[in-house]
Formats: C-alpha cells, structure tokens, sequence
C-alpha cells in the first residue's frame, strides 16, 4: 500500500480540496479487525498537541486507501484504551455486534490518546471531536457523492463526538453532514445536548442523535464518573432538558445490570442502534 500525503492528495482533488484536513496513510497491521483513523500521539499527558490540530493518520479506511463507501460508521472508544489490544478490542466488538445486528455498512475506529489523566484525557477528547470534524468533511469531500456517514461513541469517546458539532458549525456546515449519531455509556455532563454552543450543530448537520441511559451504570455514578465531576452524566441520566430538536433518549437500564464495559453495552443495544440508523426522520423534529 502506498503512504499518501496531504500534499499528492492536493493534487489529485484539486482546488476544491484546500479544506483537507492533514491526512497521511500509513499500511495497515495484518491483525486490525477494521480500518482505523489514528490520531495516537497527537499530544502528551500534559496537554500540549504535538501534532496539527485538524491532522490525522487514515489506515485502510474508505476514499483515503482504498474504494470509497456509501455508508460509513466511526466508532470512538473510551477513556484508557491506551493500546493496540484495546482498540482492535472495542473496533472488533463494534463492527461484529453491528453486523449481527443488520447493519450492512463499514465500520471504521477512531484511535486517540485517552491514556492520560482524566483531566487532561477530556481535553484531548475535545481536540479528537475537532479532528473529527475535520475527517468527516473530508470523506464526504473525497466520495464526491453524499455518503451515508455515521458516528459512534462510548463513555469518553461521547465527549469526542459530541465536540463535533461544536466544530461543524465553526466550520460553517449547515447540510447533513452525519445521518446518526449513537451515544452509548455517555461520560459527559448530561447538559450538553442542551448547550447553546452545541445546539446549531447538532440541529443542522446532524439527521438524529440516539443516547442510551443505563441508569444503574456504576462507573457512570458515584463510584467514578458522578465523584470526579459532581455532575450527571449524560449516559446514566439521560439529557438534562430533552436535548435539541432531533435528540433521542432511549432508557436501556433493563437490559443488564450495572457493567460500564462497551461490549457490554453493544451486545444489549446492537439491535436498537441498528433500528434507530433507519428511523432518523422519525426523531428528527427540526
């Protein structure tokens, strides 16, 4: 496979690809269950990006290393997948559970630096939604023809979808740049699909966005998440005000017991998820 660089991939899509993001490819490990976009050592445990802010690293993902898809699912995993093993585990479970489920498209994973401290952690996670933003702008620029795309995260990987709109309205996207948006295990505060900086980008470039409330999830209570915030989290207590326009609270606590673990979690929800991808205009009240 051949490395590929923001320079060369310039050329090939001409002017109009002047908002790329700083995309490299590099060649994939025979033992990666998916394609992945890497944005692994983009920044210390103190914080300070080491890499451009809109750049990332594409390794046999769709329109970048290979042919395009006209339907496409990012999954973003959590707080201390630090390693290989770790992220082939939650990509794995993702695209295998989806699958079983009857979803038909690709699933891709999202590998980041969530092997910090927790504080800084949530900061490289707000980064990561920018870089996210970045990335899905340009698949949708490279496929050239409206795909189908889709955004999946669990515990802190919520922190880093939900930081996409706030960046997608920056960015000035006012169409459908995301069809679904899934939330599972949610460790954000539970009033950020209410926040008036998230709001325009949830509302205009997303079709509906789905979180999953266990509400007996124990590290989403005071055993972790509720101590170190002394706040709701979003996955355990569903959104503060209703959420936007085309927000979708789905309590699923029934389902199983008090496990944060995301195979855990997309075991019991694949269904539902795979159900709510194709009911988007039933939720969508904008």
């Amino acid at each position: 496979m051949s490395r590929t660089t923001r320079r060369r991939l310039l050329r090939a899509t001409g002017a109009a690809g002047a908002t790329l993001g700083l995309a490299t490819t590099a060649v994939t490990a025979d033992d990666w269950p998916t394609g992945y976009v890497s944005t692994r050592n983009h920044f210390d445990c103190d914080g300070n990006a080491l890499e451009d802010l809109d750049s990332y690293e594409t390794n046999d993902v769709p329109c970048f290393d290979r042919g395009c898809a006209d339907e496409l699912l990012v999954h973003v995993h959590g707080w201390k997948n630090k390693g290989e093993e770790d992220a082939q585990g939650a990509f794995e479970n993702a695209a295998t559970y989806l699958d079983a489920g009857g979803y038909d498209g690709e699933v891709i994973g999202w590998w980041w630096d969530s092997d910090c401290g927790w504080d800084t952690s949530k900061d490289i996670a707000w980064w990561n939604g920018k870089k996210l933003a970045q990335f899905v702008r340009d698949y949708r620029h490279l496929h050239g023809n409206d795909p189908t795309v889709r955004i999946m995260g669990h515990s802190l990987g919520v922190r880093v979808a939900l930081t996409v709109p706030y960046y997608f309205e920056e960015a000035g996207v006012e169409w459908e740049a995301v069809r679904s948006m899934h939330l599972p295990g949610g460790a954000v505060p539970n009033d950020w699909p209410d926040h008036e900086n998230l709001q325009p980008g949830l509302e205009n470039a997303f079709g509906a966005v789905y979180n999953y409330v266990n509400r007996e999830d124990d590290i989403l209570g005071w055993y972790a998440y509720e101590w170190a915030e002394w706040n709701d989290a979003l996955g355990r207590h569903g959104s503060a005000e209703g959420g936007t326009c085309n927000f979708q609270d789905w309590d699923v606590t029934d389902w199983w017991g008090n496990d944060h673990d995301f195979e855990t979690y997309i075991e019991h929800c694949n269904d539902l998820i795979v159900e709510d991808m194709y009911r988007v205009d039933e939720y969508n009240e904008c």
